[in-house]
């Protein structure tokens, strides 16, 4: 079996996952966020995370939204055998232009996290997503650090990787509000897939999840 770390997105853990349907084939292994220390960016951040791999043995990476950053970070750092990343970036130059800014401008330091949190509960309830998904996601984000976002947030504006790893697979909504695909070229595209596709077109991307780890493991 290979074993494959999951690292979830900003305000989200391994209930963001829940809907998947993954291979037998993977042993399963949540990397669970940390606090960041004072000094961190994303760069130094994913290098500490990444100590929590074990690649000792084959391994690969599926990374969610600001998951998917951290993981193209740790791919850096060791070199697993396939790397997923789900709604998110492998580099800056997909940013959109009012993330761009909230970095130059340092946005994210003068919005309330408290604030952030009730906006993006709110945006939920005009969501297309069924009453489950939706209960799924204000549980999250209630759930979530508010310390830990307001750092990500400012993390994720700052981050100016320009590499992309191998044995990168790129899976994104064509619908996604946070990273447009207009600037993005994934490797898979989800017709009417948001941000939050993970939840709301979850067999879709288990059929591709299963199609990449089958190639990976016939090798």
């Amino acid at each position: 079996m290979l074993t494959t770390y999951f690292i979830s997105g900003l305000g989200a853990d391994e209930r963001a996952f829940a809907k998947l349907e993954l291979p037998d084939t993977i042993n399963q292994v949540f990397l669970n966020w940390v606090m960041p220390q004072d000094d961190d960016d994303l760069v130094s951040y994913s290098k500490r995370l990444a100590e929590k791999i074990d690649d000792r043995a084959p391994f690969a990476l599926v990374g969610l939204s600001m998951g998917g950053m951290v993981a193209v970070e740790i791919a850096r750092i060791k070199k697993p055998e396939k790397l997923i990343i789900i709604s998110s970036v492998p580099t800056f130059h997909s940013f959109p232009k009012r993330i761009k800014t909230a970095g130059f401008l340092h946005l994210y330091q003068v919005v309330p996290v408290s604030w952030m949190k009730s906006a993006s509960v709110i945006k939920r309830i005009f969501m297309p997503e069924t009453p489950q998904v939706k209960k799924l996601i204000e549980d999250m984000i209630r759930d979530s650090n508010g310390q830990f976002i307001k750092w990500a947030l400012g993390a994720v504006a700052n981050w100016k990787n320009e590499v992309i790893p191998p044995n990168l697979v790129h899976i994104h909504g064509e619908s996604d509000e946070i990273f447009p695909i207009k600037y993005c070229n994934p490797t898979y595209r989800i017709p009417q897939g948001t941000h939050l596709m993970v939840l709301t077109h979850s067999s879709e991307i288990s059929a591709i999840i299963k199609k990449v780890f089958g190639n990976v493991m016939e090798k």
